[in-house]
């Protein structure tokens, strides 16, 4: 996936405490990245991210009852 200069503008100046993208942003503010593929594309990034955050939610809401 080509760098998409409107979502790493974003990622910049967000106050998130909590940043996830694409790895081939050199210099990247993310805590947590996903790797692509360069025919991939920016749907694809997103069900990744999706994906990957109800995976950590999902794990927290269970540590969080044990």
């Amino acid at each position: 996936m080509k760098e998409v200069f409107p979502l790493k503008w974003i990622a910049t100046l967000s106050k998130a405490k909590f940043k996830v993208g694409n790895l081939s942003y050199h210099g990247t503010p993310n805590d947590l990245t996903i790797n692509l593929k360069p025919n991939d594309d920016i749907e694809y990034l997103i069900s990744q991210i999706t994906h990957y955050l109800q995976l950590i939610n999902n794990r927290f809401a269970q540590n969080s009852y044990e």
